[in-house]
């Protein structure tokens, strides 16, 4: 796709300035990100059509797996990265949740919170960020996340409908 021809290419670049000017660099392979102040990843858009809309269409089938990556988890494990020795082997270091969930699943959780909503999906698989192993995370940085979506669902439906509510001023300013 391009999307994976733009970051391939981007990567190709870090291995360009990495073996020219001898930096350490580790690329990151991140999932679905979410978190207090994330406000464009795919939770986000769709808590946003939960509230803002009668349908939800998801661009893949129910029994697609989806991995969603707590903000917190992404921190901790650049907090170890800059810690540890660098070494080649963790060059390119992908990120993922050690509890994917199916569409479906989240399904389930959202519908506690939007019953009135209707979530469809598609029969082909669209493009999506899929779950991705961590081993070298895990090997190298001893690095494992600790949040799980389904533990924090309300506190971030709350955060967002937060973000989503109208500002009580004329201004756009929230009161």
């Amino acid at each position: 796709s391009i999307n994976g021809l733009t970051l391939f290419t981007g990567e190709q670049y870090c291995r360009i300035y990495r073996d020219a000017y001898d930096m350490k660099i580790t690329v990151l392979r991140l999932t679905n990100i979410y978190g207090p102040d994330e406000r464009s990843g795919l939770l986000y858009r769709i808590i946003k059509d939960c509230k803002n809309k009668n349908e939800v269409l998801f661009p893949v089938p129910e029994d697609a797996t989806v991995s969603f990556l707590h903000t917190g988890d992404v921190a901790d494990f650049i907090k170890r990265a800059m810690d540890e020795e660098y070494s080649t082997e963790s060059f390119v270091v992908n990120l993922s949740s050690s509890n994917p969930i199916k569409f479906s699943e989240l399904v389930d959780l959202l519908k506690k919170y939007f019953p009135r909503v209707t979530y469809k999906f598609q029969d082909k698989k669209g493009l999506f960020t899929r779950p991705a192993v961590v081993s070298t995370a895990k090997r190298l940085y001893d690095w494992i996340d600790a949040y799980r979506l389904s533990n924090e669902i309300e506190r971030v439906i709350d955060l967002f409908e937060e973000r989503l509510a109208p500002s009580k001023s004329g201004l756009g300013i929230k009161l």
